[in-house]
């Protein structure tokens, strides 16, 4: 049975040791894992986290909220989220307690990494594939955006372009999910400094790295003031660019260049 995974998981368990052991496990399968302790913290995690959430395991019996109603509260605030609950009890108690159902999978304790990986990849299913990151690359210039797909394809990233930011805004507004937007600074139509402030502006969480070479760079530092996650200095060399990218999509610093 493929027990690897990349979906996100919150899990949910008053004993400190159990929290550390699921979530060391799940990680080690390749899953996301957010943790909480109790049941209104579990809650608060997911209301603050902005990405999907998967699946919740949580114990049954917890102090101060118990695992069925974590996870009613959690169906309310995450319509669609599975639950894999854990506890040292028998199963009859489950069954009395009406927890099972669709979507629902229970696993006793004590268990082993390789249990909880496998109950948790029956609950959720056939396995998702990662999307590949997507990038756009903003530039007038035609021999800087086919430089600049073929580096980026190679790394492995999905990579589209367009000659100027009106171009760029327009594929937004029309629904194409950006990770990153790798824009210059200097272009007709609509400039690279307008183009970030109306990303920001209207596609918040889509990454920013601002490019230029004219003036000597000197746009970049407004660019950075405005909300660019790094700036590039033209002429970009490949490695310096890979760099800036890994660091921006893994949600790293990248110093200014």
């Amino acid at each position: 049975m493929e027990m690897q995974g990349v979906e996100t998981i919150l899990v949910v368990e008053d004993q400190p040791d159990v929290l550390q052991l699921a979530t060391e496990t799940l990680e080690s399968y390749g899953y996301k894992v957010l943790g909480a302790g109790a049941g209104p913290e579990a809650l608060e995690v997911a209301a603050r986290y902005q990405g999907p959430i998967h699946l919740l395991l949580t114990d049954v019996v917890m102090p101060g909220m118990d695992g069925k109603l974590l996870a009613q509260q959690m169906r309310l605030l995450r319509p669609g989220v599975k639950t894999v609950y854990m506890s040292g009890y028998v199963h009859d108690l489950i069954r009395q307690e009406d927890l099972l159902g669709p979507d629902v999978g229970y696993l006793p304790k004590p268990f082993g990494p390789e249990e909880l990986a496998a109950k948790v990849r029956e609950v959720l299913g056939t396995r998702q594939a990662r999307r590949p990151k997507t990038i756009l690359v903003v530039d007038d210039e035609d021999s800087i955006r086919g430089l600049f797909h073929e580096l980026l394809t190679a790394e492995g990233y999905h990579v589209t372009v367009a000659s100027d930011g009106r171009q760029a805004c327009d594929m937004l507004r029309r629904g194409i999910e950006l990770d990153l937007v790798i824009t210059d600074l200097v272009m007709p139509n609509q400039e690279g400094i307008e183009t970030i402030q109306a990303i920001k502006h209207q596609f918040p969480k889509v990454k920013i790295i601002a490019m230029s070479g004219a003036f000597g760079g000197q746009f970049l530092n407004t660019a950075k003031l405005l909300g660019a996650d790094a700036t590039l200095l033209k002429p970009v060399h490949p490695d310096r660019l890979c760099s800036a990218v890994a660091a921006v999509l893994g949600g790293s610093e990248y110093a200014v260049s």
